[in-house]
């Protein structure tokens, strides 16, 4: 293999251990999207954790078509690069779609609020695994869009654990979780939306460089 070729082979090994990095760099928002929107199910619809659990799963893939990608290419391995080539353009457009997909439902919040209007007009003081003190406790916030949605006794969980809950506590949650989770959700957008694309462009490069390789091991 002339020098030219090896340069590409060795910088084909070092883009694809950014791949590796990158599938590290997928599954680590990935794995945080679907543990913060696990403690929200019950409220939040289904199509705000799909891309979540997608870029997890595409996480794990990447990694492993990473690993094999530095393989193939310090062994020199036409038919492995190849394979290797066509597994990352499709994950490439994958991770394109999410990217989009997360961008595009950034800001549709459509039934969020219904469910936590619902729960909160139904809560009973003292009731025992109610959604929403779950809600409240993990996100720190209180009621739909603040504390004056009950009009009752405050939840206990709507202040930090430990202290006694009024409307005049200093430990009292004043954001509503309806805004809490919209946040959350706009935060986790645009980091998996970000990151997908961003790795999707390192892709781009190390597919360049593959074919590169495949055509000089032809040769």
């Amino acid at each position: 293999m002339n020098c030219a070729a090896s340069t590409v082979k060795y910088l084909l090994f070092f883009f694809n251990f950014l791949v590796f990095l990158c599938g590290i760099a997928l599954l680590v928002p990935g794995i945080i999207s679907v543990i913060q929107f696990g403690e929200a199910t019950y409220f939040v619809d289904g199509k705000f954790n799909v891309p979540a659990i997608v870029i997890t799963t595409l996480g794990a893939i990447v990694l492993i078509v990473g690993f094999f990608g530095c393989c193939g290419a310090i062994k020199e391995n036409s038919c492995m690069m190849k394979t290797y080539t066509a597994l990352v353009i499709i994950i490439v457009l994958i991770e394109v779609a999410i990217g989009i997909t997360a961008f595009v439902f950034r800001d549709d919040f459509d039934g969020i609020g219904t469910k936590i209007e619902e729960a909160v007009n139904n809560y009973i003081p003292g009731g025992a695994d109610q959604p929403i003190d779950e809600l409240q406790k993990t996100f720190e916030c209180c009621g739909v869009n603040g504390p004056a949605d009950y009009l009752g006794q405050l939840p206990a969980t709507c202040c930090s654990e430990g202290s006694a809950c009024t409307a005049s506590s200093q430990y009292l949650f004043t954001m509503g979780c309806k805004q809490r989770l919209e946040e959350l959700i706009s935060a986790l957008s645009d980091l998996i939306g970000g990151i997908a694309i961003g790795i999707g462009v390192v892709e781009v490069a190390v597919i360049i460089l593959s074919c590169c390789l495949s055509g000089s091991m032809k040769n």
